[in-house]
Formats: structure tokens, C-alpha cells, sequence
């Protein structure tokens, strides 16, 4: 009988214990427990410009940490973005019978490689700013009119860490870049053309990281 009580009191420690070593020190900064991330996103991306679609976002991301002094710390990401906007639901034609393109409709997929700098504070808060570079598909627009973006990703946010591995935060980022429209097909004007137009992209996301 003692026995068993000993075995259940170790298998007891055992499970529990890692899991109050991954707490964050209440008074104490964000001590990174490895080197990897993986973080997930969900919120809302605004087209600013009227090529641009808006609609629900969400992102996932993988970070590596390269190199760690004092406060802060550099990361190298690799991550894909998704807008799931307005669909294609025809044309709206101008005086002239052709499409007008002034609705930020489609979706768009943005696969992205980049980097990232954190900085720990006296609290389990850490603040951190990034930048990517990106290669944008947007597709589903209104007429066919769906492009290829070269863009750049630029922002930040904040985590607060309740446990060592484990974060919630907020982030604010912005794509923006040059668009190249393949032009309207055939089902809505006789004329296609092609076009390039600006791409910007507001985005606002909260999200959760996993630090291992």
C-alpha cells in the first residue's frame, strides 16, 4: 500500500512539475524556454486602396531565434497570410459598360519569409517588431480580374506570456507593394487589359504564440 502511495506521489510531481516550471516568474521578464515559435493569427485586414480586398484574416507562422543579447532577441520567420474577402459577385458597370473596380472583393493568399526583433521587459510583456517580404495571389476578384503582388509586411504587437512557452497578444501590420492585374475577361466587357495598381493591406489580429 505504501507502495503504491509512493508511485502515485511521483507520477504526480512528474506531470505537475513542468508544468509549474513553465510559469512565468510573476515579477520577473520572459525567459525564452527554446529557441522555436509557432504563432496563429485571426482578425480583419482592410484593403486602403480600392484594389486591395478586405475581409476575415488569419496567419500562421514558424520563428527560429538567431541571436539573443541582453533584451532583445532576432528571429527569422517563414509564415502564410490569408484574406477570405468578398467574392466574385459581378460587375458593376461604369456609364461606359465597363467593370468598375472601386470594391476591395477577393481573396488572397500570402505565403512570407521574414524577420522579427523581441525585447523582453521587467514583466512577462514583450513587445516585438517585424518585417517580411511576400508574394501575394489575389484571386476570386470581381470579373477575373485577379493579380500578383510583390509586397513588403512591416509592424509589430505585444505578448503577455502566462506561462514560460505560451503567449496571447494583439498585432498591427501593413502590406503594401505593386499589383498586377491581369485585366476583366470577356464575361463582362470585350475589352481586357491589364493593370497595375497599389496594393495596401491593414491588419488587425490577435493571436496566441507557442515558444518550445
Amino acid at each position: 500500500m505504501v507502495g503504491l502511495r509512493a508511485v502515485a506521489v511521483v507520477f504526480l510531481v512528474a506531470v505537475t512539475a513542468p508544468a509549474r516550471a513553465e510559469q512565468v516568474q510573476a515579477n520577473g521578464p520572459e525567459r525564452f524556454p527554446g529557441p522555436n515559435e509557432l504563432t496563429g493569427h485571426l482578425g480583419f485586414a482592410s484593403g486602403v486602396s480600392a484594389y486591395t480586398p478586405s475581409g476575415f484574416t488569419f496567419a500562421a507562422t514558424y520563428g527560429h531565434r538567431m541571436s539573443e543579447s541582453g533584451n532583445t532577441s532576432f528571429w527569422f520567420e517563414v509564415g502564410v497570410n490569408a484574406v477570405l474577402g468578398l467574392g466574385d459577385s459581378g460587375c458593376i458597370r461604369d456609364l461606359n459598360g465597363f467593370c468598375s473596380y472601386t470594391r476591395n472583393n477577393g481573396y488572397t493568399f500570402e505565403p512570407e519569409a521574414g524577420v522579427k526583433l523581441k525585447i523582453t521587459t521587467p514583466i512577462p510583456l514583450v513587445p516585438y517588431f517585424r518585417a517580411a517580404g511576400s508574394f501575394i495571389a489575389v484571386v476570386g476578384r470581381a470579373c477575373g480580374d485577379d493579380a500578383i503582388v510583390l509586397a513588403a509586411r512591416a509592424g509589430g504587437g505585444a505578448n503577455y506570456y502566462l506561462f514560460r512557452n505560451f503567449a496571447v497578444g494583439l498585432e498591427i501590420t501593413t502590406a503594401f507593394g505593386p499589383a498586377f492585374f491581369q485585366g476583366y475577361d470577356a464575361s463582362c466587357s470585350d475589352v481586357v487589359r491589364g493593370h497595375t495598381e497599389a496594393f495596401v493591406e491593414l491588419n488587425f489580429s490577435a493571436g496566441a504564440e507557442l515558444i518550445f
